[in-house]
């Protein structure tokens, strides 16, 4: 296994920049924002989205995951922006 130098590491840094994305001025998008997100994947035009949702959550004390609601996709973004 080949270690490298701290000098080595640099250059290596330097000519492979990390992409990353560009920062957005609204990061944190709105409950509104969720809420037509979801509208848009479980919309009419998309029939094999339709059904239910299960919604779940990891419990904080042991870790399990758990379901918290079942949710109609039509009804999916009115609960998330709720």
């Amino acid at each position: 296994m080949a270690v490298w130098s701290a000098e080595e590491k640099e250059e290596y840094r330097k000519n492979h920049p990390a992409t990353m994305p560009e920062l957005q001025s609204r990061h944190n998008y709105a409950r509104g924002d969720v809420k037509a997100y979801f509208d848009a994947i479980f919309s009419a035009d998309h029939s094999k989205y339709k059904g239910m949702v299960s919604i779940a959550a990891r419990d904080a004390k042991n870790g399990e995951m758990r379901v918290i609601a079942v949710i109609p996709t039509e009804q999916i973004g009115d609960w998330a922006a709720a």
